[in-house]
């Protein structure tokens, strides 16, 4: 357990609860400031039932006389009657914003050495990252998200710096490193359900166009990335406060990557396949109403159901499998704490404008898996160099609402770890637009 919950991942637990907390005090609080708020009703029912049996008494003393239409002692629906809550309850909270997110990570790293394994042989050695699920995965349920179900359609670009790395020794010469960036575009649509207390939401991720090219070796691979369907299902709502929890679904309909090797002839590739199914269970809050602030926060867990294969073989012929890889589990823990800088509900342009702080905090939840084996002559094995990470990142951000439905958003993304382990990129920048519905 020291493993998974350590200081960054206790202190915002430490969060999370005490926002719990609070909101459970404050509903007790309004109920025992109210103590017969309950029996009103009941007791103006009782009175207008009196007055009625006395009405209804008096008509049947005093009956008109024939042909005269006789008074109706018929009453209108009390005002007293319970009606559905459904949307009501949400008024105030329904203009808090989404959290914004911030995680991108490979999908292992590939190292390769000389011909047959010998330190001695001419040839070339190295490693770079493998993008995972066409450089989509994986999927955080709080990217572009909150904790309420909601009617809308998002948008999201994200630019990762220096997100990939490849590294080559020659035989002879110094070695060289070349570090390239992700571009990511993320299509979703969010459908509410059963009274809006339950949404499913679809994304799918595109990448950029992304290869390297060393000496000898070259990568590249496909643009699609994973396609993600995520349940969401309210479990307590008020007018400050909500708390939601579901599964997501991570379908491996992402692009392969694959590598070719001109050292030998003829030329080699290694495929890394596309095959796992993750399952995202998580648990969200949403603190907001009345108040400036705002608070959103998510604990999602993401499992692997297997591993991914990887093949090898001469390129044009068949391919034998290597093994399969299975990814790491992993743990996320996001808050973000939000400020209304601006609010104008009539305005015809700009209705508001909000800052965004977040933390975002991710760990592997075990040791990495290791694939080896030879590929054109060359020893490779495929791993997480870096085997378990801690990684904490720290997202600011902009909010501006227009015309009630249309949400335009910047952010920019810095990880505060130093180490190679605790850090997947430099920096990120993103650009999201929600509409709502």
């Amino acid at each position: 357990m020291a493993a998974i919950f350590n200081r960054p991942t206790a202190a915002l637990l430490t969060l999370i609860i005490a926002l719990g907390a609070n909101a459970v005090a404050h509903a007790q609080n309004q109920n025992s400031a109210l103590p017969d708020k309950p029996e009103a009703p009941a007791k103006v029912i009782a009175a207008s039932d009196e007055v009625e049996a006395t009405l209804v008494s008096t008509s049947v003393a005093l009956q008109p006389p024939a042909g005269v239409p006789a008074l109706s002692t018929s009453r209108a629906p009390s005002a007293n009657t319970a009606r559905p809550q459904g949307r009501s309850l949400n008024n105030r909270l329904a203009s808090a914003p989404d959290m914004f997110g911030d995680y991108f990570q490979t999908g292992g790293n590939l190292n390769f050495g000389f011909p047959d394994g010998s330190s001695g042989s001419a040839g070339e050695s190295g490693s770079f990252t493998v993008p995972s699920a066409g450089g989509g995965g994986p999927v955080k349920i709080g990217e572009n998200n909150r904790a309420l179900p909601t009617d809308r359609i998002s948008f999201s670009y994200s630019h990762f710096h220096n997100a990939f790395q490849f590294t080559e020794t020659p035989a002879f010469g110094p070695g060289t490193t070349q570090l390239f960036p992700l571009d990511r575009y993320t299509f979703g649509f969010e459908k509410t359900f059963a009274e809006g207390t339950s949404s499913l939401e679809i994304r799918l991720p595109f990448q950029g166009d992304f290869e390297f090219q060393g000496a000898n070796v070259s990568g590249a691979g496909g643009s699609i990335g994973n396609l993600a369907l995520i349940f969401k299902h309210l479990l307590y709502i008020d007018q400050e406060f909500s708390v939601v929890a579901g599964l997501g679904l991570e379908t491996p309909t992402g692009s392969n990557f694959t590598v070719t090797d001109t050292f030998n002839v003829p030329t080699s590739q290694l495929v890394f396949q596309n095959d796992v199914v993750y399952l995202l269970p998580y648990i969200g809050a949403l603190w907001g109403g009345d108040r400036p602030y705002f608070i959103n926060a998510f604990l999602q867990f993401d499992f692997a159901t297997g591993g991914n294969r990887i093949d090898a073989g001469d390129v044009g012929g068949p391919l034998t499998t290597l093994g399969r890889f299975n990814p790491q589990n992993l743990l996320f823990l996001d808050v973000g704490l939000g400020y209304w800088l601006y609010q104008n509900e009539q305005s015809e342009g700009l209705n508001s404008l909000a800052g965004i702080l977040e933390l975002h905090y991710t760990s592997s939840l075990q040791d990495t898996d290791l694939v080896t084996g030879l590929a054109g002559g060359r020893r490779v094995d495929f791993t997480n160099n870096f085997n378990r990470f801690d990684i904490l990142n720290l997202t600011a951000g902009l909010q501006a609402q227009f015309s009630s439905l249309t949400f335009v958003r910047v952010a920019c993304v810095v990880p505060l770890g130093t180490g190679d382990d605790e850090r997947f990129f430099d920096s990120e920048v993103q650009v999201q637009v929600n509409r709502r519905f």
